[in-house]
């Protein structure tokens, strides 16, 4: 197998790092309008997901994009400055 030739920036960001949704094959990640998800009779969770604006699977994606494009290890997203502001302060 060749080795895959290095995409420009732009390109990796149309494409969401590359990331697929398993149920549809769409390649642009689905929003979920969910906050919260179904959980079984001993209260585990069924999904992948605890709660969307702590664990939705879009930020994840995002994230993954993000480190990938500023060559970093990882990232992190917030919905605010004042949530990115805390966060460093708690660390």
């Amino acid at each position: 197998m060749m080795p895959r030739k290095p995409t420009h920036p732009a390109t990796r960001r149309r494409q969401a790092a590359g990331s697929s949704d398993a149920s549809t094959g769409g390649i642009v990640p689905p929003i979920q309008p969910a906050t919260t998800y179904e959980r079984d009779a001993g209260n585990r969770l069924l999904g992948a997901s605890l709660y969307s604006r702590a664990d939705n699977p879009v930020t994840g994606t995002f994230e993954k994009l993000l480190a990938e494009l500023e060559l970093g290890a990882s990232a992190a997203v917030f919905g605010s400055g004042m949530a990115a502001s805390a966060a460093v302060f708690r660390r």
